[in-house]
């Protein structure tokens, strides 16, 4: 677009703006344009703009009149792709700024060096091999950027007296300089992603030098003469081919952050022990096979990064680490953590993730100010009764252990909301699961689980719920009264029906009934055309009409498996002596419900009798505590120690007692309801035989 005057002046009067600053600006970027009037620069309205944003165009030239901005300090011509400078920028002698970022500029004119007043200049995303001299007589330049070119080397003009950020990131370096040394206002250098294999020892002399990045190169050693930037305070090396580290590196005394993941490293020095300012750690990805004692002796760390690595232990010293917030040690090969763990006053987020932990140490209870803790893939078969004292847990990942039971004290993290216990052997949950009000997310899919606790109701806050690939054959009415429950996943399990009651009130998007080959059909009062349905496809062809039009295709991408397990159930059929099956199934069932109603009156009589001790013992310690028994201090011992941990006993017991009550109520249920249908099993089992042929007859049609 070449827009004639009257039309520039229309842009300029809807993009004119004036900074808290005072600076006016002008922002024309991405508009097009492939031209501007030849009286642009003289335009009156422009004489107290300060910034040009011209970027994103398609301009080759620029009007002659643009020097007659004479207020002019900062040009953008960004993604122009005009393959030279516009000789106008030249003449541009009150420039401060010039961004000439992707322009496909492999060559400056020489007028360029008149840009005397020039302070910063991005040369970024073209396409230099080597870099002009005339840069090299921008005496007043401070800042440059050069990354994303083809640069092979950097000439001996650029070592500018004012020179203080050179960032050469992404190009084709095998060396820095010997005259880098020089170059000593120098406080920021950045060579990420060349080719250095080595680093010259003038770098050393850079004593202004404050950071200094080098990620994605291939240097194998780092010279003595590093631990003489006394100015450091952040030094990345991440991603090199590092084997071992100077002892020099002690010196760095300033150092705040000190990146060293993906190298090579097989041990420290102690002399990092020296880095007292030192908060940020990153050793992840390395070979280190310990860690020495001196680490503890970091005072100002705030973040340390071990993951990925070959450590079987810890130093005990780490537990000095009083100001620690973030602790990374998953990826090892740790059997056990220190005792002194509790020392970590302020650790807030811990992952300990794949390593070969079969337990915690108690200490763990003792970081009170945790808020994320991944115990992921570890081999653990119990958890701490201490864990429930973690009030702040925010984030607890267990997915992929060994747990067959669940500590009662978890429903002390009561700031808990998103609980992972996907993958382990739980055969049950307890029903204290249900206080954690502030659950937004739990998954316990891959267990073992035949029941959910009743009171699920109680977790007023959640909204994900995964049971599935367990081996549930119901579900509680009170996950209908979930009331913030949008994603109810129940795949893989064995589900013959669901509730009833209370449905109406939920407000699912997405629900998930996938792989539960004895569930025909959902209740009637079950809305199933407001959410994204997975099942499978006999279901979905028993919820017809149910269904709406816009999503019956759903029916016609059932898969494979469908058609397979239609096909092996009529086999299956076929084989059965369905009338001998019902009345051999009719009389053993009978009997198991007569044992199990028997089991329920039992159970039922110990949950009153541990609730009844536990009100008793309660009662006598209130007692206790109001005569005044014993010296005060040692009252407070004896409660401490006595008689809560009795009363707790007593209360896991009623939990325990409960837990097997309702379980076995629900089974009597689950019986009579077998009797009731076993009655008529011959005729179910010759009518499922012959829908099943049917079905796969259907499918092996479609």
């Amino acid at each position: 677009m070449n827009p004639d005057i009257d039309h520039i002046r229309r842009l300029v009067s809807d993009r004119l703006t004036t900074e808290d600053n005072g600076e006016v600006g002008l922002d024309l970027s991405n508009l097009g344009l492939a031209g501007l009037p030849a009286e642009f620069g003289a335009l009156p309205e422009l004489e107290p703009v300060t910034f040009l944003n011209l970027s994103g165009n398609q301009l080759r030239t620029l009007p002659q009149s643009l020097p007659r901005m004479a207020r002019l300090r900062r040009l953008w011509l960004d993604g122009n792709g005009a393959g030279q400078v516009p000789a106008e920028v030249s003449r541009l002698t009150g420039l401060i700024e010039l961004s000439l970022t992707g322009n496909g500029l492999s060559t400056l004119p020489e007028e360029f060096g008149g840009l005397e007043r020039l302070v910063s200049l991005w040369l970024d995303e073209n396409a230099f091999v080597t870099l002009p001299e005339v840069v090299g007589r921008l005496d007043s330049l401070v800042n440059l950027y050069l990354q994303k070119n083809q640069l092979t080397s950097l000439p001996d003009s650029l070592g500018s007296p004012s020179l203080r950020v050179l960032v050469v990131d992404e190009n084709r370096l095998t060396e820095l300089p010997d005259w880098i040394g020089d170059t000593q206002t120098l406080t920021k250098l950045s060579a990420d992603d060349n080719a250095l294999t080595e680093l010259p020892p003038s770098i050393g002399a850079l004593i202004r030098l404050s950071e200094l990045s080098l990620i994605g190169n291939r240097l194998r050693k780092l010279p003595t003469s590093l631990g003489d930037l006394a100015s450091l305070t952040k030094l990345n090396l991440q991603n090199n081919q590092l084997q071992t580290l100077p002892a020099s590196i002690g010196n760095l005394t300033e150092l705040q952050t000190l990146a060293l993941n993906g190298n090579h490293l097989e041990e420290l020095p102690a002399s990092v022990a020296a880095l007292s300012r030192l908060t940020s750690l990153d050793l992840a990805d390395n070979w280190l096979t310990q860690v020495p004692e001196a680490i503890g002796q970091l005072a100002s760390l705030d973040k340390l990064s071990l993951t990925y690595n070959r450590l079987t232990e810890l130093p005990a010293s780490l537990g000095a680490l009083r100001v620690l917030t973030s602790l990374d040690v998953s990826r090892n090969s740790l059997r056990d953590l220190p005792d002194s763990f509790d020392g970590l006053a302020n650790l807030d987020a811990l992952n300990l993730a794949q390593n070969p932990l079969t337990a915690l140490p108690a200490s763990v209870g003792a970081l009170k100010r945790l808020t994320w803790l991944s115990l992921a893939y570890c081999d653990l078969e119990t958890l701490p009764a201490g864990l429930g004292g973690l009030h702040r847990l925010e984030t607890l990942d267990l997915v992929g252990n060994n747990l067959r039971e669940l500590p009662f004290q978890l429903s002390g993290l009561g700031s808990l909301t998103e609980l992972n216990l996907a993958s382990n052997q739980l055969s049950w949950v307890p029903r204290t699961l249900g206080m954690l009000r502030n659950l937004v997310t739990l998954d316990l899919s891959d267990n073992e689980l035949s029941s959910l606790p009743r009171n699920f109701g109680g977790l007023e806050s959640l909204r994900r719920l995964d049971v599935s690939e367990n081996q549930l054959t119901w579900i509680p009415r009170s996950v209908c009264d979930l009331p913030k429950l949008e994603t109810l996943v129940l795949r893989g399990n064995r589900l013959a029906d669901l509730p009833t009651s209370n449905w109406q009130q939920l407000t699912l998007k997405e629900l998930d009934l996938s792989d539960n080959p004895l569930l025909t059909d959902v209740p009637e009062n079950w809305d199933v055309g407001t959410m994204a349905l997975t099942a499978d496809k006999g279901l979905f062809g028993t919820l017809g009409d149910r269904i709406p039009a816009d999503r019956r295709d759903e029916v016609a991408q059932a898969g494979v498996a469908e058609a397979e397990q239609a096909r092996q159930a009529a086999e299956d059929a076929r084989r059965q002596e369905a009338q001998a099956i019902a009345g051999f199934v009719g009389g053993a069932v009978h009997a198991e419900a007569a044992l199990l109603a028997q089991a329920a009156e039992a159970a039922e009589a110990a949950v009153e009798q541990a609730v009844e001790e536990a009100f008793a013992e309660a009662a006598a310690a209130a007692e206790r505590e109001a005569a005044g028994e014993g010296e005060a201090d040692g009252g407070e011992a004896a409660a401490g120690s006595g008689g809560p941990e009795v009363a707790a006993g007593v209360e896991d017991e009623a939990d325990v007692g409960e837990r097997e009550a309702a379980g076995a109520e629900h089974d009597a249920d689950v019986v009579e309801h077998e009797v009731a249908g076993a009655e008529h099993g011959a005729e179910a089992a010759e009518h499922e035989a012959a829908g099943a042929e049917h079905g796969a007859q259907g499918t092996e049609g479609e």
